[in-house]
């Protein structure tokens, strides 16, 4: 029979083989964030800066997050790390849809991840979207983004009052949208509906 102390230090020593699959050692790390942040933040670190393409962090970030002090734990742990981009943007967005505020641990991200502004559109793509927006995208197609668990928009934001407490109300969205028409490269200006 396994003790607590036992089973805690097989979800760590999981969490850090790097022989195991990144889901495997990802899970156990949520597991260890849960009851003993502070033991989880380094072997976060460490999962984060070594994650594989197309691996998301997302999920183990959220675990540690959670915690009370999980923001400083994360702070410390990512001093001196390289995380990729897209990475280091993901920790970022989690922290953002928690409700949270913690400018030591976006300036850690932002460093890590070497991130030095938002990401933003080009014209090119404005134009794409608004082009798409207008001709082909269907209410479903934007339900399902919104559901999207990677994307974290329905921990804040709600629809008909389902969903999150902290952003807007979608449920006008459709109806209600401005949409900009960008053509001829100057300001944009607003198209009526």
């Amino acid at each position: 029979m396994c003790n607590g102390e036992q089973l805690f230090g097989l979800l760590e020593a999981t969490g850090k083989n790097s022989d195991l699959t990144f889901e495997v050692r990802s899970l156990a790390l949520e597991r260890v964030a849960a009851a003993r942040p502070e033991n989880a933040a380094p072997l976060i670190a460490d999962l984060a800066t070594t994650l594989p393409e197309g691996g998301s962090a997302v999920n183990v970030a959220r675990a540690l997050l959670s915690e009370k002090q999980g923001s400083k734990l994360l702070t410390a742990a990512l001093e001196n790390r390289e995380l990729r981009t897209d990475v280091a943007r993901d920790i970022l967005r989690v922290l953002r849809e928690s409700g949270r505020t913690d400018a030591d641990l976006e300036n850690a991200l932002r460093t890590a991840g070497k991130i030095n502004s938002r990401k933003s559109l080009t014209t090119e793509q404005r134009a794409a979207i608004l082009a798409k927006a207008t001709s082909t995208a269907k209410a479903v197609d934007g339900e399902c983004i919104y559901r999207d668990e990677q994307l974290g928009c329905l921990k804040c934001h709600a629809i008909s009052g389902a969903g999150g407490l902290v952003g807007l109300d979608m449920i006008s969205l459709g109806a209600s949208a401005q949409l900009f028409n960008t053509k001829g490269g100057g300001n944009a200006e607003l198209v009526n509906r």
